[in-house]
Parts: C-alpha cells; structure tokens; sequence
C-alpha cells in the first residue's frame, strides 16, 4: 500500500487533486482511516492514475475521462472528439489574434475582392462568447460545448441535406468548411457555423 503523498509522487497528480479525484469517485483510494482520514492507494492503481493524468493534460473533463476508465473501447473516439474540440479552439484563437492585428493595421480599412464561382451553402450556428473561452478552465468546457452543440445539428442538417439529394457525402475539399463570425453589437461573442454545400436551393 501506498500513502496519498507516495502516490501522488510516483503518478505526477498532486495531493488536492487525488483527494478530489476521490470525494467524486472518479479514482477512490483502495482504504480510507476512519479515524483520521488518511488515503491509501495500491500500486496496481497506478495505471489509471497516470492514464488520468495524461487525459487530464489534453483538456478533457472529468465526464470523459471517467468514461475513459468505465469504458475504454470508447477511449478512440473520446481522443478524436478531444482533437476536433482543440482544432475549433485553435481557430477561434488565431481568429482572434487576427482581429488584433486588423485593428492595429493602418490599411485596414483597404478592401481586397476577388470573383470566383457562387457556392451554394447551408449552415448551421452556435454562438460563443470569447470571454468564456480565455479562462484556462470554463474556457475547455465552453470550447467542448461549442463543438459538441455545432457537430450534432451539423449531423442533423447533413442528414436533412442528404434526404432532400441536395448534398453528398462530406470527404472532399470544399464539402464542409467553418467560419467565424463578429458581432458588432457584442465584441466579445462570435458564431460558429457549420457550412455544407449544397448543390440545388434549400427551402426552410
């Protein structure tokens, strides 16, 4: 057996957060004093511990990290899901720094236009608010939310899309794309959408 300072150096988790770990049942110790309080842990708890860690570390929340233990078989498309949530955050982010230096440019107000062929497009949106994103914390939370929100009425649309034979399949440049849009009116809120081409007009 180990105790919880033992244990918290060999898996990398500090103290606090494997008492936390614990009160929410996420990883219990193996035996709890009911006199004083002490947490002991088994070396053959180790391989979560770290396992949890290393989730952790990548921004996933306590929801899916204890799937990732209760339900393993899931841990790839938890991963994937994980990846697609950080590819929007990134984009959000270099989004807003982009914003940055729009504004900062003196040739911001020089309008560039190019033609190209129209793009019939749908589209589904979700708002959010950039002020959420930059806390470390909820920032996570709001991102995943985000994302999660925006692929389900994305499926939804698709399916909608597909049963009226106005879209294909979404593999393929130009199929499915993400823009990013301001709000005047509120700076600090962007939308999210979710594009489909379409060949043919969609009525609502």
């Amino acid at each position: 057996m180990m105790s919880i300072g033992q244990f918290a150096y060999s898996t990398g988790l500090s103290v606090k957060t494997l008492r936390y770990y614990d009160e929410i049942g996420l990883l219990p110790a193996a035996e709890v004093d009911p006199f004083n309080g002490y947490r002991t842990y088994r070396g053959s708890q180790l391989r979560e511990a770290t396992l949890l860690r290393v989730l952790r570390a990548s921004g996933m929340g306590v929801d899916e990290m204890r799937k990732a233990l209760t339900h393993p078989h899931e841990t790839d498309g938890l991963i994937a899901r994980r990846r697609a949530e950080l590819a929007v955050q990134r984009e959000l982010e270099d989004w807003a720094l982009g914003e940055v230096q729009r504004w900062q440019s003196t040739d911001a107000s020089v309008v560039q236009t190019r033609d190209r062929a129209a793009q019939r497009w749908a589209g589904v949106a979700v708002s959010l608010d950039l002020r959420a994103v930059s806390d470390d914390v909820e920032g996570e939370a709001s991102a995943a939310e985000c994302m999660g929100r925006l692929e389900e009425l994305s499926a939804q649309l698709h399916a909608e899309l597909s049963s009226r034979g106005v879209a294909g399949p979404l593999e393929g440049e130009g199929r499915a794309w993400i823009e990013l849009r301001s709000d005047p009116a509120r700076a600090s809120v962007i939308e999210v959408v979710s594009c489909i081409a379409v060949h043919a007009p969609v009525q609502p």
